[in-house]
């Protein structure tokens, strides 16, 4: 089973909705009025989950010791470099 599904609720949704976001999470198998999602963007936004998991196991960035927004992105492309 996904974890994304563990966040498939009807309060969830609806306040996704008062915010103004459009939810891209598959609704759970047990759902019985199946929310429609749009499968491409789901799939984008797990790539850049998965991208993100990645370049955490670098400590620095996970942790993002360096401040400085040019010392980060810096960081940022020798880690995306190694992977």
């Amino acid at each position: 089973m996904d974890a994304d599904k563990a966040y498939d609720s009807g309060c969830i949704r609806s306040d996704l909705e008062l915010r103004g976001v459009k939810p891209v999470l598959p609704p759970r198998s047990k759902r019985k009025n199946a929310t429609p999602y749009d499968i491409e963007h789901y799939h984008q936004r797990n790539c850049i989950e998965c991208a993100f998991r990645h370049l955490k196991t670098n400590c620095s960035i996970a942790a993002r010791y360096g401040q400085l927004p040019d010392i980060f992105l810096s960081k940022l492309h020798t880690a995306s470099a190694r992977y």
